[in-house]
């Protein structure tokens, strides 16, 4: 198995974030939004959108600090970019560098971006054996068969040549682990 030491930083995976894509699916990105966030272990954020800033109020009782729980606001501003085929992407600026981005996590009593806070995605924590297993596992889902199936049949309606593909790159896949466990 592959001895390096891992990576570690914490992982966005386990923080609390607000997310532009949920607030626009559940259609609260519009002027005068207004809703609340929760998580199963935590208090909700309120949040308020107001031309082109979203307005967040929560205690700090969230990241476990000052078990009173003071009171919280931040305000995050808001940018837009035009599509190319209409319509507008909205953005959140990092309060703290200012850098455009998607979602914001929560970690010591704010909302910032995933680089000002230290994180790392999971899959840039992983040993070389679990990022190689991750991607076997997924061109076996993608042949549709299981690790625990003998033979490989091409999937109905993909092209031969695709198959084989796939399967060649599956079975390197296949010998770097052998050699990584070994």
């Amino acid at each position: 198995m592959d001895k390096k030491k891992t990576n570690k930083k914490a992982v966005t995976e386990h923080q609390y974030h607000i997310d532009l894509r949920w607030l626009k699916q559940e259609g609260y990105l519009h002027q005068g939004g207004s809703g609340k966030i929760s998580w199963k272990d935590s208090r909700p954020v309120h949040f308020t959108i107001a031309r082109s800033q979203i307005i967040l109020e929560y205690s700090s009782w969230l990241f476990g600090f000052d078990r009173g729980g003071v009171g919280l606001n931040q305000t995050i501003q808001l940018g837009f970019t035009t599509c190319h085929f209409g319509g507008t992407r909205t953005w959140f600026f990092c309060p703290e560098c200012g850098r455009r981005c998607v979602v914001l996590y929560g970690l010591n009593r704010i909302f910032l971006c995933r680089k000002c806070q230290g994180l790392a995605y999971a899959c840039q924590c992983e040993t070389k054996y679990k990022r190689t297993m991750r991607r076997a596992k997924k061109l076996l889902k993608e042949l549709e068969t299981s690790i625990h199936d003998k033979r490989i049949c091409k999937p109905k309606g993909m092209w031969q040549q695709t198959f084989d593909r796939k399967v060649a790159e599956y079975k390197m896949y296949e010998d770097l682990l052998w050699e990584l466990y070994e």
